[in-house]
């Protein structure tokens, strides 16, 4: 587990990819007009993917592209290299610009505790939503990570054959989001993919579906299955999904199998959501009297997020009942560095020093934790007044905007946007039925006003009226996720599944 990527650092096989470097003074510029992503946002040693798109907005290709000091390199599936290099030869006209293909082995590392030496050639970039680095200089590293296709699938990550067919609208994929700029300005295929994205978005999309009963391939659903793979005894496929089932949490099911779908945006995790991960599964091994693979496991969560402050704690925990009082009394000192108000780091530290038998420090770790809870109840008090000024500020505008609202539905009672502001206003308020009054109003005038449906429910649910809920969510996931509004469709689908009590 512990070189597990999501954990650790591990080294991808470079085998199936190649690289391009683009020298000449005009390169930068002509890599900004004609890839998707924008180049000016690239800082010294840092890389991003990109594509080239053709006229209709489906992909040419796509390569990470990296910045070294006045030099780019384009790292690209092999079979895709020619290609590439004969687009960019085909445009290229008065531009002092040379590209060329190198031979030398380079290396790909990933995770969240990858790391470059300073005298490598390298930049940095994403791999599976992880971080990672392309080094263009000798390696040792040997490390190499195990089914490195379960994690592509896992996050729909671009792979030629895997998770991509090649040519599919750029819309349709996650190098949508991975590799396009719709700000950056003009380039070939950006009048059709813009028009899709400022509209409802891709009809198709990929997603993923945790496999409850049944098998992936007896579900017509599907618009594609990319692949199956497992994950903590549970079973997952990368599948395309309609705009209309791409909701998360939405339960697909037929008379052989069911599914629930997840959205590729849930699949990335930050610093702390894996450094808490690694600290509850600490715990738990410390109760199971595992402490050497516990220490293990919390020095790793450190690692990931240095300001990780109860890691630390727990550490210094388990040193102490282990004995280990100075070491506990080091890792109390770095809890102090990450957290200067830690009445435990003082009252442990306490605890050490008297166990060493050095009394004098021990009676003034226990006057700085005296100390520390002080100023931690100082800090508290004015945090609770920093609160109450804000909610001060915040019932003002919201008088405010009472009025405006009001003012409006004088002069036009079934206006959709003033009867739906007057609606969040009241159920704030906990005037439920009032509320519930406006949104019948809304939808009786915009029956497409997603938004609605989303706060309609949550009345229902207060005023005691599940079935009428249930159907409220029902009806507004449907019309939200068909205009694309996916934000509410999946509010509205955790709060259904919440409803049906769902066990998934």
């Amino acid at each position: 587990m512990l070189q597990d990527l999501k954990y650790s650092s591990v080294s991808i096989d470079t085998a199936n990819l190649s690289v391009l470097k683009l020298t000449g003074p005009d390169s930068a510029d002509y890599l900004q007009r004609q890839l998707t992503n924008d180049i000016t946002k690239l800082e010294n040693r840092t890389g991003q993917l990109s594509c080239r798109l053709d006229r209709a907005g489906r992909i040419h290709s796509f390569f990470y592209v990296g910045k070294i000091e006045e030099e780019f390199y384009i790292v690209c599936e092999s079979e895709q290299q020619d290609k590439i290099v004969e687009e960019l030869d085909k445009f290229i006209i008065m531009e002092d610009i040379v590209v060329s293909k190198l031979s030398d082995s380079f290396a790909l590392v990933a995770g969240p505790l990858a790391s470059v030496n300073k005298d490598e050639i390298y930049f940095e970039t994403t791999w599976a939503n992880e971080r990672a680095y392309f080094i263009f200089s000798s390696r040792g590293d040997d490390n190499y990570l195990e089914d490195p296709e379960h994690y592509l699938l896992r996050t729909a990550w671009p792979k030629t054959g895997l998770t991509l067919e090649g040519n599919e609208l750029v819309n349709e994929t996650r190098l949508n989001e991975l590799a396009v700029d719709y700000k950056k300005g003009c380039f070939l295929g950006q009048e059709t993919a813009a028009k899709i994205e400022s509209r409802r978005g891709a009809a198709k999309y990929p997603c993923l579906v945790e496999l409850i009963s049944g098998q992936v391939f007896e579900f017509s659903g599907f618009k594609k299955i990319w692949g199956e793979f497992e994950e903590d005894g549970k079973k997952f496929a990368l599948v395309q999904l309609t705009r209309e089932d791409r909701v998360h949490g939405k339960i697909l099911k037929n008379k052989e199998s069911e599914f629930k779908v997840i959205s590729i945006d849930q699949t990335s995790e930050t610093a702390h959501e894996k450094a808490e991960e690694l600290f509850l599964k600490a715990v738990e091994l410390f109760q199971n009297r595992e402490d050497e693979v516990a220490l293990t496991l919390l020095d790793r969560a450190i690692k990931i997020d240095p300001t990780y402050a109860d890691a630390y704690e727990s550490k210094g925990a388990i040193l102490g009942q282990l004995d280990k009082f100075e070491e506990a009394i080091k890792v109390m000192d770095e809890l102090l560095e990450v957290d200067k108000t830690s009445v435990m780091a003082h009252t442990n530290k306490s605890l050490f020093f008297m166990k060493i038998g050095e009394i004098e420090k021990a009676e003034e770790e226990k006057s700085l934790a005296t100390v520390a809870n002080f100023q931690k109840l100082g800090e508290e008090a004015k945090v609770k007044k920093q609160l109450k000024e804000e909610e001060e500020k915040k019932l003002a505008e919201m008088q405010r905007r009472e009025e405006m609202f009001k003012q409006v539905i004088e002069m036009d009672p079934v206006d959709a946007i003033a009867n739906f502001g007057m609606a969040d206003i009241l159920f704030f308020r906990g005037e439920f039925e009032q509320s519930y009054d406006h949104l019948q109003t809304v939808l009786k005038e915009n029956e497409k006003y997603s938004t609605a449906y989303s706060l309609l429910g949550k009345v229902c649910e207060k005023l005691g009226r599940k079935d009428e809920a249930v159907a409220v969510y029902e009806k507004g996931i449907g019309v939200a996720s068909n205009q694309g509004d996916m934000m509410p469709a999946n509010e509205m689908q955790s709060r259904l599944n919440q409803l049906r009590g769902s066990a998934h």
